[in-house]
């Protein structure tokens, strides 16, 4: 009974010594869904189509350990297209690749930030952010608004082209640092 007692405080022990923090780091989609970009009238074709804040991501990180590792804890989202240029139509001639554009805002625990209009050129960093040393548990939205064929805002004209179902995949990395 006592060797059994014994490697039981010998199991406690260890884990109290050697345990380390674990982090938890989690992206959700918490509004939108795919972005269709479908031209199937002149008004589409002439002025583009915008969709204000049509994603939202949640960006939760949460740190077991009462104290944070220095320097603290930093993120960075990214984002790209899988597929390159140009952007294909379902039966029509393919797209430019910059005719999307996206602009992405961070609602963060100290601070909004804001990305302006941007083109996704290759893998394009929306935000790298650092936090305090002091906080544990960060749980901030970043809201996305896509620009297509909207020349107002900076994207090439689809004035001319077909009327059609245009398509492209997007894939948004967040990559956690501690």
């Amino acid at each position: 009974m006592k060797k059994y007692i014994i490697f039981v405080l010998f199991i406690l022990t260890s884990n109290y010594v050697f345990g380390q923090a674990t982090q938890i780091s989690t992206l959700n989609i918490s509004k939108g869904s795919s972005v269709d970009m479908y031209f199937n009238s002149e008004t589409k074709l002439s002025d583009g189509i915008t969709y204000t804040d049509w994603t939202r991501f949640r960006i939760r990180i949460d740190i077991s350990t009462a104290a944070v590792p220095e320097p603290g804890v930093s993120w960075s989202l990214d984002v790209n297209r899988i597929g390159g240029d140009p952007i294909p139509g379902d039966v029509s001639p393919d797209l430019p690749a910059d005719v999307l554009l996206i602009r992405a805002v961070y609602y963060g625990t100290d601070a909004t930030l804001d990305t302006g209009i941007i083109p996704i050129v290759g893998v394009t960093n929306l935000f790298s952010v650092a936090t305090a040393v002091d906080q544990n548990q960060i749980d901030d939205f970043i809201d996305i608004t896509y620009y297509v064929g909207v020349t107002a805002q900076g994207c090439t004209t689809v004035l001319g082209e077909e009327a059609d179902f245009y398509f492209t995949d997007l894939n948004y990395n967040l990559t956690v640092t501690w």
